[in-house]
């Protein structure tokens, strides 16, 4: 929809809940759907276009998602004025008359929105055209309008199929409830209906057609947020068959998941050498001199780079490009993996001028010494998000980072492979980074990793019946739930809210970390709680805090002794949690609320701070 303003959203969810492909209800009931990124405005890298964007990078970020940089909208006018959508679904309902009718071209002028062509016909009143409830949707994605005016002539034990000679259905409901199965389409014109009852399931029975052919709802690879049709089932798919598409609500939570990508903006990539690499026509000529074979030792002398201008040996301009240039990542444990070790590292970088990232070491109180490491206090840090495609009906696997897009191609958020950048959000704020003391986990797990073990089983069952990969370590249930515990207890002194202090867990073989933060593109991520909180007395009495509340819940005894034997499998990814005492806001969590037990915190036989006194 070029010529109209469909409505606003925030830049947040365009990475989220209205990316690429994602249908949203905009404004007097227009429904619409975002267009891929080869139609919006910054596809063309016409001057004006670009200067509407703020362009990103973070190399390893980058190598996960392939592409070259990221773009963040800016808010004066956002990208090149709107993002680009298409209405969908293009069938509605009268709210007055309740006829239904296909819209086409812009809403109407004086309006704003879709008219009843009946009731303006008929009576002279331009009624509102409401979006229709049901789309079709295939395994792979695709959709399309339901067939309201087949769905009505179709045989039903009432009735034969059949086209009337001009048929129009109206969209009706009874008084019985609120069920799919209680609403019908019927036809004004010979009166044949048919209850909406089986349109979810997919739709085997042949329907009628106008043209006097037989109707199958196979898929026929529609994406209209490309602009195009795609082979369904796609060419690298498992099976050939083609899919029956079945009813959806258009409102429906599984329409749409994207998959979103994030990485921290390390310190090491703060420096004058990194900062000079990103320069656009550096970054270009570098990766040019780099297939010709050029050594990195030539290309730091090079004086077209200026270099030379950087106050800095010639090593160090070679270890930076080295880092830079053949250190990769394939996913985002690797990412997390890098931002681990730098934030671990970063004692040589000065900050003070820095807008990016501020950190620095706080001491530890003596009686967390036994528990934790070290604790870095993050006064500025910048978060970025990106989403790299999306699925529909069944959420991707969160571990995979190949097949999930070349099983489903038809949930690309763009058709070009020209296209050499994703969009994203940038957001700043504030944080609390500290590691736990990797001897005691040792010790503990040793106890502990029996009742682990029973959720990590229980995870393994989780995901193989629904092909993720996933995999999870005792120490990651022990860093999660503890971090859940500190949040909850932020909240309470810091002056945030709890859906606004996000975490995020560094957890394998070699690393333990815990990075509580808040970031927004508002003043919520700023205002000081967080840090305010890692001074020693103030980092102690959090944590003590933390640890006491998780001893006991208003759910007790039921909580506690939660069995983690019996039950669907979905009801064992938790051990001692519940939203009394550990479970938060979804914002919050970096897995869904899964695989948390308060009773590994500090219960006496099997807590890592059993033996922390209040």
């Amino acid at each position: 929809m070029k010529t109209k303003n469909a409505g606003q959203i925030r830049s947040s969810e365009i990475i989220t809940t209205y990316g690429p492909g994602a249908i949203f209800n905009g404004k007097e009931g227009v429904s619409v759907m975002i267009l891929g990124l080869d139609a919006w405005p910054e596809a063309f890298e016409s001057e004006d276009e670009l200067s509407k964007f703020k362009s990103i990078h973070n190399k390893f970020l980058e190598d996960v998602c392939k592409k070259d940089h990221f773009r963040m909208p800016l808010n004066d006018g956002g990208f090149g004025g709107g993002v680009p959508c298409t209405v969908f679904p293009s069938w509605g309902y009268c709210e007055f008359c309740k006829t239904m009718a296909e819209v086409t071209g812009k809403p109407d002028d004086e309006k704003g929105y879709y008219v009843c062509k009946f009731c303006q016909k008929d009576y002279g009143y331009k009624n509102k055209i409401l979006p229709a409830r049901l789309i079709l949707l295939c395994d792979y994605g695709h959709v399309q309008d339901f067939p309201w005016v087949e769905w009505a002539h179709s045989k039903t034990k009432w009735q034969e199929a059949g086209f009337c000679d001009a048929p129009v259905v109206r969209w009706t409901f009874g008084k019985g409830g609120t069920t799919l199965s209680n609403y019908k389409v019927k036809c004004k014109t010979c009166g044949k209906s048919r209850t909406m009852f089986g349109a979810t399931e997919p739709i085997l029975d042949p329907l009628p057609s106008k043209d006097g052919k037989i109707l199958e709802l196979t898929c026929s690879g529609n994406a209209p947020w490309l602009g195009k049709k795609i082979m369904c089932p796609p060419k690298n798919s498992e099976s050939r068959e083609k899919k029956f598409m079945k009813g959806n609500h258009v409102r429906a939570s599984n329409m749409y998941f994207p998959m979103i990508i994030s990485a921290l903006q390390i310190p090491r990539f703060q420096n004058p050498i990194q900062k000079n690499i990103d320069d656009p026509n550096n970054k270009s000529v570098i990766n040019y001199l780099i297939k010709k074979g050029t050594s990195f030792k030539d290309i730091a002398a090079d004086e077209s780079l200026g270099f030379s201008k950087i106050e800095s040996s010639l090593p160090k301009i070679v270890d930076e490009l080295e880092y830079r240039f053949n250190d990769h990542v394939n996913d985002e444990d690797g990412i997390k993996n890098r931002e681990y070790n730098d934030l671990i590292r970063n004692a040589d970088i000065d900050y003070k001028e820095n807008k990016t990232i501020s950190i620095n070491d706080v001491p530890i109180h003596t009686e967390l010494q036994p528990y934790i490491s070290k604790i870095k206090r993050i006064d500025r840090l910048t978060m970025i998000k990106s989403v790299r495609f999306f699925t529909r009906g069944k959420a991707p696997d969160p571990y995979d980072y190949t097949s999930t897009i070349d099983k489903n191609t038809a949930c690309k958020i763009s058709k070009s492979s020209k296209i050499n950048w994703l969009p994203c959000v940038e957001t700043q704020g504030e944080g609390i980074f500290f590691t736990l003391n990797e001897e005691r986990i040792k010790e503990w797990e040793k106890s502990a990793n029996g009742r682990c073990k029973k959720i990590i089983d229980s995870y393994a069952e989780f995901n193989s019946k629904r092909g993720w990969t996933g995999n999870v370590s005792s120490k990651y249930i022990l860093l999660h739930t503890l971090a859940h515990a500190l949040i909850r207890e932020l909240a309470y002194n810091s002056g945030y809210g709890e859906s606004s202090i996000s975490e995020r867990i560094y957890s394998d073989e070699k690393s333990n970390a815990i990075l509580l933060y808040t970031s927004s593109n508002s003043s919520e991520g700023s205002l000081g709680g967080i840090v305010r909180n890692s001074t020693p007395d103030e980092f102690l009495m959090t944590v003590k805090g933390a640890i006491n509340k998780s001893r006991f819940c208003s759910r007790d005894p039921l909580c506690i002794e939660s069995d983690l034997d019996e039950g669907p499998v979905h009801t064992r990814l938790n051990g001692s949690a519940c939203y009394a005492c550990t479970l938060l806001p979804e914002t919050s969590c970096e897995n869904f609320n899964r695989l948390l037990d308060r009773k590994i915190l500090g219960d006496e036989k099997l807590g890592f701070f059993g033996a922390l006194n209040e």
